[in-house]
């Protein structure tokens, strides 16, 4: 609504919250602390360049976007023994439709209990639960839906491809390099959570609002 260039706007938009695909309905209230860091990480993986000039795919799912996001997250891997990695891609495997690059082809090779591959078409709503940090790649809907449900989440941007939005509204949280996400993973507080522009909001919170534009 803050986009509309006339006060005249016929379109009125409401809010009612953050949905994903999914049950949210049996989503935790309150996080359970764990001893380790566990962090979502949701990759969006590439269609190959005819498909998606068919298909009018936008650019934020790039070779180069997912090369540096598996490279992050073989990072993290290999200099934070403690954490824990959730990686849930958007889809699911097909070589005739998506590219997959090196460092993704390398990290699901690994073989680690501190790795864990949810399905591409399991429920978002049941990764985020198990997590205590969300990062996704701009701008995708994980990382709203965490900070909406009170857990921290960042989008990852190494490749400076969203420099500048709306308002700046995802600024403060965009990480642009592999170095600044170390140093967010070092200074990491599980319940210091940075809502930036996005009000926390609950699945009661959701459900109501439905029920009231029904």
């Amino acid at each position: 609504s803050k986009r509309a260039l006339t006060n005249d706007q016929k379109n009125k938009i409401i809010v009612i919250g953050p949905i994903l695909n999914g049950k949210f309905i049996n989503f935790p209230k309150n996080k359970v602390k764990t001893e380790h860091l566990t962090i979502a990480m949701f990759d969006l993986t590439p269609m190959k360049v005819r498909i998606r000039t068919n298909f009018g795919e936008g650019p934020f799912c790039s070779i180069e976007q997912q090369t540096n996001f598996y490279q992050a997250a073989l990072s993290l891997f290999e200099n934070f023994p403690d954490i824990r990695i959730i990686m849930k891609t958007k889809r699911s495997e097909n070589h005739q439709i998506f590219d997959y690059v090196d460092s993704y082809k390398k990290f699901i090779k690994i073989k680690s209990s501190r790795i864990i591959f949810d399905r591409a078409n399991g429920n978002p709503y049941q990764t985020l639960s198990k997590a205590n940090l969300v990062i996704s790649v701009p701008f995708t809907s994980p990382t709203m839906l965490a900070l909406s449900f009170g857990i921290p989440a960042v989008y990852y941007d190494p490749i400076n491809l969203c420099t500048n939005t709306f308002q700046n509204v995802f600024q403060d949280i965009t990480i642009k390099s592999e170095a600044k996400l170390f140093d967010y993973i070092k200074n990491f507080n599980s319940y210091d959570v940075k809502n930036s522009a996005f009000p926390a909001i609950t699945p009661e919170d959701i459900i109501k609002n439905l029920k009231k534009r029904l």
